[in-house]
């Protein structure tokens, strides 16, 4: 390409320039583009653009950039939304969140719904179906658990963030990406006198830059594309009154910051107030022709809290944008390509926005004037939404107490808002224009914050049952309560976040007790999965993560069946869903089929997701579908609990279908795992890893060296190298390297509650397609397991070494297995319990070194993640603090713990008698934690359920009456139906979801459509 583009020339820095080059030299990484940033280091910035709207998460993402690492860095917080105070009048509130509102009924938009509920005499308040405006009320915040259930449990975030550390934060990436920074002022411009190009950039020192495309980040100067080139520049002073603001910052005072930006109207514009970690942003933007300088410096100053770090600045800015944002070899990103007030926090987005239409866009030499027009029709349409949706702001209000706000309610409007806001208080109807930046849920929350609702609804509501849609509306309003009332306090989260400390301090914390490199010994799945998870979350530049392993040491790789927190991890990991099942041949899991386990020739499921749903009394009180259950099946009702259980019911017909693509639907409630190659995972997880920075070294570990303290030195391989550590993960399997055989830490034996002791596995052909599900069998020593995956099954029998020989086991297995053997029986001895320190000196033992439960429930994946999840929450110094070791290994033997009465369950509660393994383990000794858990739930159903575990409620309800385990009793909340009512609902409930369920695509049939799998590679001869 002869006319490519060679060299780009930022002119300007701050948040805009920096953004600009982080961006461009990521999107030319490894291609001959250079990129040149021109800006004196003693040029101040504007640098109030503290607050912004999710498309951050994206841009932060599309760097590859670690979200919490830029929180550290920034001393960022997260921000849910914006609260509007005295906006519509003096003494109000409304929130503007990220996130959705309630949920469709079918074609009919929820938004309808509330609309005929309020022509009927209700009163419903639109902020109770929307689960990002309670988290922000409440002052909480955590990460999206799944899929969301509704439209309204949907939230998104963005961050308050400071704006000069973000744009030091993006120095560094950028210059380490190859941008030349050169740290120089601007005197002249150069144009091309042929064609009127820029040519090239005179500085002070005597020094001029040239270059092929010039970019503008010179903010309110627009020296480049305003001063040089001659560009216009349009005024929307006629809508938008504002040209002035007062900032400044002050110390916090709240003990913990909310989690939105406050911005509270006052007498002639509007204040705002940004809650960062270490300080407060503030601000009045205010309308010089309605107040003076020094009435407005007055009014902040009286309405700042805390002590104020330094005397207010004031910035004059004309809002409007430039007539071209694009002028011959010229683009004006940021200030110079025009200002719109930061009342929705547009600025940073309006930057992002366009560099992401300048890739879209980007040019040759020859600059074809398409793209420039295209470019600049795209940039004026995207201000010119965003104005219409400031100007709203102001335009709405009931306030008329002054002579600004009486000046905003007379504004003449653009004929695009006019035109809006007719169609919504017509009949709720929104218009979607092109480039617009707010979605219909964004200008919803203005128009009900101002108390605006449609005059009409659409007639199809009508087809609606008034008493469904109340319920509807009250069981979306529940979840949302109890969702909030269970999630962490903004404060935690960024606690979490900042685990480590500030990049600005960690010069100062830099010291010898500071971690600087962990070392996994061992692979497999346990190793790289710990691998994926620290090089995702760790900062690449603060921590070296080596991995130790050897092609000669097998692994176990029999975990291949999984529960649904897997969907979770690959979400937080940014790994794509449908690549990773692709990756490693997985299929779909809805549950556990339970075959021979109560007695030989019964079958029960254990399903993933709800069971049922809450039915409301006629007081409105929700009452548990479990209890209504028990009571029809004292009256004799026929329909089994399973029969209620979405999961249940597809994995019975062999259909499936994604729950979170069917909400609102029968299934919707439904969760689901995968079945994996456990091989290909680890393949797919130690790219990931590497990709990430984490090094392999391979090589068979022939030594431990130890400190005089007892730590863990390094490790020695057999070929002589070294390789030393800080703090050490345990990954070997049974050998227990580390852990047991080099710091001697206990073992806590669980054998004679689980009486298995050994497994023969084997891989067979697929003759069959696969299920949906996993397959375990009572046998006479044990159970035997299939787990289907795309291109093959996986085998096994988990049996007792004082019941059967090896060799029956072996016998038993291969003459029960479908299709071919593909690989050779391996036997798989284990020792069933777990460490009595999982976490010891500098050394935390994860996967099958920490311990063994039989994988009778498909835990081993996820005592993995549990592992990463409380180190990464407890993560130490090099002195590795008591402290901290403690509470590791208390929540995690909580998990064990949990797990293994789970399992125990499955055993105690049998009635089989027919071979000497079925009375042992009848005889066998019930944990105490376990058997008042029993004798509690024998009384009248109720769980003592703990914190964050597992396995919640459905799943002890499915096992306990797989295994014929019933109450006695129900409670008495659930005669507040009538028998008459319950039996109508259960029995249409139990004949609609079959119905649905009959309409869905089989498993095979969706795997082939959606995720095939990609096949193993063949030799040819």
């Amino acid at each position: 390409m002869d006319k490519a583009i060679s060299t780009i020339v930022i002119a300007g820095a701050g948040t805009a320039g920096w953004m600009t080059a982080a961006a461009l030299a990521k999107h030319f990484q490894n291609t001959p583009v250079k990129i040149r940033l021109v800006a004196a280091s003693e040029i101040g910035t504007i640098g109030v653009g503290e607050a912004t709207i999710p498309t951050i998460r994206t841009f932060t993402q599309s760097l590859g950039l670690d979200e919490m690492e830029m929180i550290r860095a920034t001393r960022a917080t997260i921000k849910l939304a914006i609260a509007f105070k005295d906006w519509n009048r003096k003494g109000t509130t409304f929130f503007h969140p990220f996130g959705g509102y309630g949920e469709d009924f079918g074609d009919v938009a929820f938004l309808q719904v509330l609309s005929r509920l309020r022509a009927e005499g209700h009163t419903p308040n639109l902020d109770d179906y929307c689960l990002g405006a309670a988290l922000a009320k409440a002052g909480k915040f955590a990460m999206p658990a799944g899929q969301a259930p509704f439209y309204g449990a949907f939230f998104d975030w963005a961050y308050h963030l400071d704006a000069g550390l973000y744009a030091d934060y993006l120095r560094t990436f950028a210059i380490g990406l190859g941008v030349e920074h050169i740290d120089a002022r601007i005197e002249a411009v150069t144009l091309d006198p042929d064609n009127g190009h820029i040519h090239s950039l005179s500085l002070n020192t005597g020094t001029t830059v040239s270059g092929d495309l010039f970019i503008d980040c010179t903010g309110f100067q627009a020296l480049l594309i305003g001063k040089a080139l001659g560009v216009g520049y349009e005024d929307y002073g006629q809508w938008l009154f504002c040209d002035r603001a007062y900032a400044v910052q002050s110390e916090t005072t709240d003990p913990a910051p909310a989690p939105y930006t406050e911005v509270t109207a006052r007498e002639a514009g509007w204040q705002w107030g940004i809650p960062l970690q270490h300080r407060r942003g503030n601000g009045y933007v205010y309308a010089s022709n309605f107040t003076d300088d020094e009435t407005a410096l007055a009014t902040l100053t009286a309405n700042v809290p805390g002590k104020m770090l330094f005397e207010p600045r004031q910035i004059r800015f004309r809002p409007g944008r430039r007539q071209q944002a694009w002028a011959k070899n010229c683009v004006a990103i940021g200030l110079s390509s025009g200002f719109l007030e930061p009342l929705e926090s547009t600025s940073i987005a309006l930057i992002q926005t366009g560099i992401e239409k300048l890739k879209q866009l980007f040019p040759d030499t020859g600059f074809n004037p398409a793209l420039t027009d295209e470019y600049n029709d795209m940039s004026r349409r995207e201000f010119e939404r965003v104005r219409d949706f400031i100007i709203l702001h102001y335009y709405a209000s009931d306030r008329d107490d002054t002579a600004f706000w009486r000046a905003c309610k007379a504004t003449q409007l653009p004929d695009t808002l006019r035109h809006k806001i007719e169609l919504y208080k017509a009949r709720g109807h929104f218009v979607r224009y092109r480039w617009e930046m707010f979605h219909p849920q964004s200008w919803l929350a203005i128009y009900d914050g101002y108390g605006w609702h449609p005059q009409a609804y659409d007639p199809a509501t009508d087809g609606l049952k008034g008493d469904d849609m109340i319920e509807a509306c009250t069981q979306m309003a529940d979840f949302i309560k109890t969702t909030v009332a269970k999630a962490p306090s903004h404060q935690d989260y960024l606690d979490y976040c900042n685990r480590m400390p500030p990049p600005q301090e960690r010069v100062l914390n830099m010291t010898d007790n500071a971690i600087t490199k962990i070392v996994i010994v061992g692979g497999g799945t346990a190793g790289w999965m710990c691998a994926a998870i620290l090089g995702h979350y760790l900062p690449k530049g603060r921590f070296e993560i080596a991995l130790v392993e050897s092609e000669q040491i097998g692994t176990i790789g029999v975990g291949e069946s999984t529960v649904p927190p897997i969907l979770e991890l690959l979400r937080n990991l940014n790994i794509n869903e449908q690549d990773f099942i692709q990756a490693t041949q997985g299929s779909f899991k809805l549950g556990i089929r339970f075959d021979d386990w109560r007695k030989k020739g019964e079958t029960y499921f254990h399903p993933f997701g709800n069971i049922g749903g809450p039915v409301r009394a006629s007081n409105g009180t929700a009452l548990d579908f479990y209890q209504l259950w028990l009571r029809a099946k004292q009256a004799g009702h026929p329909s089994g609990l399973q029969d209620f259980a979405p999961a249940a019911v597809m994995a019975h017909a062999g259909k499936f279908m994604l729950p979170q693509k069917a909400r609102n639907t029968p299934i919707g409630s439904a969760a689901m795992s995968l079945h994996i190659d456990a091989s290909l995972a680890a393949k797919f997880l130690r790219s990931h890893a590497e990709g990430n920075g984490v090094t392999r070294h391979e090589g068979i570990v022939g030594q431990v060296h130890q400190h005089d303290t007892g730590f863990i030195r390094s490790v020695e391989l057999k070929d002589g190298r070294e390789i030393a550590g800080d703090f050490f993960l345990d990954c070997t399997g049974f050998r227990a390297l580390l852990i047991g055989q080099t710091l001697k830490t206990g073992f806590i034996d669980w054998s004679d509650e689980l009486l298995c002791d050994r497994a023969v596995a084997v891989q067979t052909e697929n003759i069959n397609p696969p299920h949906p599900y996993t397959y375990a069998q009572g046998q006479d020593a044990g159970w035997r397991w299939r787990i289907p995956l795309q291109h093959r099954a996986g085998n096994g029998y988990v049996f007792s070494s004082r019941h059967i020989s090896d060799d029956e086991a072996v016998a038993s297995l291969m003459a029960q297995v479908e299709g071919e053997a593909v690989t050779k029986p391996m036997i798989i001895p284990f020792k069933t319990g777990m460490r009595s320190e999982l976490w010891s000196k500098n050394c935390v033992s994860v996967g099958l070194a920490s311990g063994f439960i039989e994988p009778l429930e498909s835990t081993a994946i996820h005592l993995i993640y549990r592992a990463m999840d409380f180190l990464l929450r407890y993560f130490p110094e090099r002195d590795c603090d008591p402290t901290l070791i403690r509470e590791y290994n208390r929540r995690m033997a909580t998990d064990y713990t949990e797990i293994k009465d789970f399992v125990v369950l499955h055993y105690c509660t049998t009635q089989r008698d027919d071979t000497p393994f079925w009375r042992d383990v009848r005889n066998a000794p019930v944990p105490q934690t376990l058997r008042e858990k029993l004798e509690l739930f024998r009384l009248n159903g109720t769980l003592r359920e703990g914190v964050d575990e597992l396995f919640r409620a459905p799943s002890w309800q499915s096992v306990m009456e797989g295994m014929g385990v019933r109450p006695r009793a129900y409670l008495p909340q659930a005669d507040q139906i009538s028998q008459v009512d319950l039996e109508a609902t259960l029995t249409a409930v139990s004949k609609q979801l079959p119905a649905f369920v009959d309409t869905l695509p089989s498993h095979g049939e969706f795997l082939r459509h959606h995720c095939p799998a990609r096949l193993p590679k063949v030799a040819v001869a």
